[in-house]
């Protein structure tokens, strides 16, 4: 576990050493990048033998928060990167991933001033009696007291909400596109998939193609609605409706990049964080017990609307300790575009760079007993954006920050103020992790009236090799 925020030089992996942390991190990036701060600190480069195609020579391994802050605002040297594009040239498959995450330059600088305004706070803020009500609607047809997927609710919630608020279109096809986005982005971080490059009949890389052909169709008829006049409250409207960084009309390849990364962002990670909430505070009564009578005394008798949760204390602190704990985006991926260092060690042009949130969001120095969930410490510390990393930082912090964080309030106050949560006893909750750090197959649970506060059964599986629970 991390101990320091940087050393000035890092330990140096090569040869048959780099094997276990390379396959590692294919097979499950958290637990590789555990075992490889607790091994060699905070600073690692894992120098690769034989790089051949799309694979570097070297990767840089760090969970230190002066390296983020280096990397991170310096977007110039370091560009983001997709490690598991699967894509095939002039393909749907590439085109998809062509959104706002992976532009540069003026097309980026150009994109980001069109999609920001109604991810602002105000904008945000002007949602509130809607994103209220759309909440208390979606939790109403929940069913009580029965073994339910809680995952399934958080996903269905959150596409539904981000459908209806970001694209203004919360019909069956803008879920069914949502949803198509969600096997889009498992599929293409497939190992399977990105090591059996096989277009042949049958293959799981044929099966992936064919997705993404299909789901680019959609989002071209889905476009092609909304061509007019700009909906300021409608991402994909203002992408078809404004000129591109050259003043000429978006391309097809334009549109279909951004609705994944748009779509996916606005609800992808808040989902997993909604799912990662539930699961916490249904194991934490106390928590649950306090957060409940915060919820309550806020909004009274009346309807729910973010107005009325947003300034809450406690419950921005269990968010933020969710983010902590679990973050949505476990790893960021750059790669040094020219020769530069980092803490003064010399970095080669074509040098990947693994950023490990999940570590850095656990320096003991900065958490007391890390691997806790412990909402309180946060009337306590105030964490820099590279300390604390969540939705990224610098120049290119994630846009939809304030609107994933809001949205996460208003859902999980609709079901906290609704609900008593319990997951089923001995339930076995593993984790995945893609783009984002997901439950994993699903989460068993119930869903009762609010009442006396008891102890919560015990949770089995690898969720336990990431937090520490109270038995």
């Amino acid at each position: 576990m991390v101990t320091s925020d940087a050393k000035r030089d890092p330990a140096i992996l090569s040869g048959v050493h780099v094997i276990p942390p390379f396959i590692g991190f294919f097979r499950d990036p958290i637990r590789a990048a555990l075992r490889l701060s607790s091994a060699h600190g905070d600073f690692v480069k894992l120098q690769i033998p034989c790089a051949v195609g799309r694979m570097p020579s070297s990767v840089i391994f760090t969970a230190a928060a002066p390296h983020f802050r280096e990397i991170l605002g310096d977007p110039g040297k370091w560009r983001t990167v997709n490690i598991a594009a699967a894509g095939r040239r002039g393909h749907a498959s590439s085109r998809l991933s062509k959104g706002l995450v992976r532009m540069r330059g003026a097309r980026h600088e150009h994109y980001r001033r069109l999609v920001t305004p109604p991810l602002r706070r105000a904008s945000v803020l002007n949602m509130s009696e809607s994103l209220g009500k759309t909440a208390e609607r979606i939790c109403e047809r929940w069913p009580q007291d029965e073994t339910v997927d809680l995952l399934s609710l958080s996903r269905d919630m959150m596409r539904e909400l981000a459908a209806l608020h970001l694209f203004g279109d919360g019909d069956e096809e803008a879920l069914q596109i949502a949803r198509m986005i969600s096997d889009y982005v498992a599929a293409s971080w497939s190992l399977s998939i990105n090591l059996l490059r096989l277009d042949l009949a049958g293959t799981p890389y044929r099966k992936f193609l064919r997705l993404t052909e299909a789901l680019e169709a959609r989002i071209l008829d889905w476009a092609a609605g909304k061509k007019g006049e700009i909906d300021p409250q409608d991402l994909l409207s203002i992408v078809v409706n404004s000129k591109d960084e050259n003043g000429d009309a978006p391309s097809k390849r334009v549109v279909c990049g951004h609705v994944p990364t748009l779509f996916g962002a606005a609800y992808e990670t808040c989902q997993n964080a909604l799912i990662w909430s539930l699961i916490l505070v249904a194991t934490h009564p106390r928590v649950e017990a306090s957060l409940r009578d915060e919820i309550s005394t806020a909004v009274g008798a009346g309807s729910l609307t973010l107005e009325k949760v947003d300034g809450l204390p406690f419950l921005g602190a269990v968010i933020k300790e969710t983010f902590r704990i679990l973050p949505p985006v476990p790893n960021q991926y750059r790669v040094a575009v020219q020769d530069t260092s980092l803490s003064a060690f010399p970095v080669d042009a074509g040098t990947r760079a693994v950023l490990c949130a999940f570590v850095v969001n656990r320096n003991p120095s900065i958490y007391v007993n890390p691997a806790r969930f412990v909402p309180d410490r946060w009337a306590e510390i105030d964490p820099s954006p590279f300390q604390y990393a969540v939705f990224s930082a610098g120049p290119r912090a994630c846009p939809g920050f304030g609107f994933g964080n809001a949205v996460l309030k208003v859902a999980l106050a609709a079901i906290i103020r609704r609900y008593r949560l319990r997951i089923d006893e001995h339930s076995r909750i593993g984790y995945k992790v893609t783009v984002s750090l997901s439950p994993h197959p699903s989460v068993p649970g119930r869903l009762s009236a609010p009442g006396r506060v008891g102890e919560s059964p015990p949770i089995q599986g690898r969720i336990r090799e990431l937090v520490q629970f109270p038995h």
